[in-house]
């Protein structure tokens, strides 16, 4: 006759046991799934300011690029198309498709690079003296070039959100 318990683990305690490891596994695997969608999702913020600062950058690179002409030639070389901004040194930035793209006449492939998504157009301004005008041939006339000119940069995503910044070239000594 058997006067004590045995002092093994019974079958119900095994599997008590192993339930409440079944749930803190789901709930730690819930918590990862949750932690992995949070990483994915701050890494696509980050990569699109890290192409939106690219954009600027890209820029403000062919602003200075053509600092170094004079104001008249800058004046009669600098074009706003309908859906491109042409700059005298043959940089090409358009936008369509909600696309903005670059293309350098420069490289020799002349490939398009693709810059930002999501974005509706360009806008360019010029100083005028007192304030900042439409970039447009009658404006450009109107305008008197010093040997600073001012531009602004606007740019509208699709969501109507504008964002802009203002280059300053200075005109090359004569």
């Amino acid at each position: 006759m058997i006067k004590s318990k045995p002092y093994g683990v019974t079958l119900v305690e095994t599997m008590i046991s192993l339930l409440i490891l079944s749930i803190v596994s789901v709930i730690s695997m819930n918590v990862l799934g949750n932690l992995n969608f949070s990483v994915k999702k701050i890494s696509k913020v980050a990569e699109h300011q890290r192409g939106f600062i690219g954009f600027w950058r890209l820029l403000e690179n062919d602003f200075f690029e053509n600092s170094f002409m004079p104001g008249h030639l800058i004046k009669r070389n600098l074009f706003v198309d309908q859906n491109s901004l042409i700059f005298p040194n043959g940089v090409i930035w358009q936008w369509g498709n909600g696309e903005l793209t670059r293309k350098s006449n420069a490289l020799q492939e002349h490939q398009k690079l693709k810059v930002l998504k999501n974005i509706k157009r360009l806008e360019l301004e010029i100083w005028d003296g007192k304030k900042f005008v439409a970039y447009n041939v009658e404006n450009v006339k109107k305008t008197l070039f010093g040997p600073k000119l001012g531009f602004k940069v606007k740019l509208v995503k699709s969501s109507e959100v504008t964002y802009h910044k203002i280059f300053v070239l200075e005109e090359a000594q004569k």
